[in-house]
């Protein structure tokens, strides 16, 4: 997994510019009335008041301030927002009750129980307005193609353009001459919609990724804090963990493995649940290809490039990324895809002691 930077400018940005933006969604749904801020995105265009929300709803999101909190709240805070929440808009919940409701959505029983009824109709009024309050489904996707901020605007702010969980595929965000919609990352909800509908719209709880990553490895699996590390988490996991193989002879293929510098029960739990170890053992032409390097040229021979272009004036990460297709430094992996796993396997090698990179501990 690449992590996000929250600190850089174009983070800090994005963020702003998603709080402001959905915000003035939420209270035009909720409240009635627009931000009123000049450059706004979403003031101009229609979105039809709610009716029917429950009181305890209505208060909630009225108080100044709140929906903002939910919006921006931090990876850490997230969980205790939604319990805070969940407890001021449902007198009397229990969380234990609410996840017994959800099995109860998936599958609802044909014949009546008054315990499930009941479960039904504390926690379905209350979940249901929600989706429709942090509507990602419908408003976030944009599917008419309003010229508003989106899914879209939120994919180009950030500028990721891999997946931020395997580094695998491409997710660049892409809109045609005429402004209609190519392609862009598809946004994981890292604590699940279902389970945190308040949070289907909140800034750190949308991860760009790739529509394997999201929809066929993590899908619905509960995430938190406490055994995951987050995209957003203030240290960079991809540091932590590296790539090796080894040849399998029984199968005649080599077989990836993921070595960690120290053991990290989080690390773990965050790398065996993406299955990079997994996905990654399907990149064998990529593997072979850096061995028929390694066996073709000498561990010099990356240095031959700058001779070959000598008036580009190349740096050492052109160089490297001219000699290997990819990114040579952890904080641009994002740019180009593989760039982590590459890397990691060519030092293995030895080819990048020219940059100074020694093969890692076996």
């Amino acid at each position: 997994m690449l992590q996000i930077d929250k600190l850089t400018n174009e983070s800090k940005i994005a963020l702003r510019k998603h709080v402001d933006a959905v915000s003035c969604m939420i209270k035009m749904k909720v409240l009635g009335k627009v931000c009123g801020l000049r450059d706004c995105e979403v003031c101009k265009f229609s979105v039809t008041l709610l009716t029917g929300i429950p009181i305890k709803v209505s208060q909630y999101l009225k108080i100044d301030g709140n929906i903002e909190k939910i919006l921006k709240a931090e990876p850490e805070e997230q969980d205790n927002f939604a319990s805070e929440m969940w407890k001021e808009i449902i007198p009397g919940f229990i969380e234990n009750d609410f996840l017994q409701y959800l099995k109860l959505r998936r599958n609802e029983p044909k014949k009546p129980n008054t315990k499930r009824t009941k479960l039904l109709d504390i926690y379905r009024e209350t979940t249901d307005i929600l989706y429709k309050i942090f509507d990602y489904g419908t408003w976030f996707q944009n599917s008419k193609n309003e010229g508003r901020y989106d899914a879209y605007s939120l994919a180009t702010g950030l500028g990721r353009n891999t997946c931020t969980y395997c580094n695998r595929l491409w997710t660049s965000t892409v809109k045609t001459v005429g402004g209609n919609k190519l392609m862009r990352p598809t946004f994981d909800h890292w604590y699940r919609q279902k389970r945190y509908p308040m949070l289907a719209l909140s800034f750190f709880n949308l991860i760009p990724s790739c529509t394997v990553c999201n929809s066929s490895i993590k899908a619905s699996a509960d995430y938190h804090v406490d055994n995951y590390i987050h995209p957003y988490g203030n240290t960079p996991c991809h540091e932590q963990f590296y790539y090796d193989f080894e040849y399998g002879k029984s199968i005649k293929e080599y077989q990836v493995e993921v070595r960690y510098y120290k053991e990290d029960k989080k690390l773990k739990s965050t790398i065996e649940g993406l299955m990079l170890k997994d996905v990654y053992n399907s990149h064998q032409t990529e593997i072979a290809d850096i061995l028929k390097l390694k066996d073709s040229y000498s561990e010099k021979y990356v240095g031959k490039l700058t001779g070959l272009y000598p008036d580009l004036d190349l740096d050492e990460r052109e160089i490297y990324r001219l000699a290997f297709g990819v990114e040579m430094h952890g904080k641009d992996f994002y740019k180009l895809p593989l760039s982590k796993f590459k890397k990691d396997i060519l030092a293995g090698t030895g080819l990048l002691r020219y940059f100074g990179i020694e093969p890692q501990p076996k």
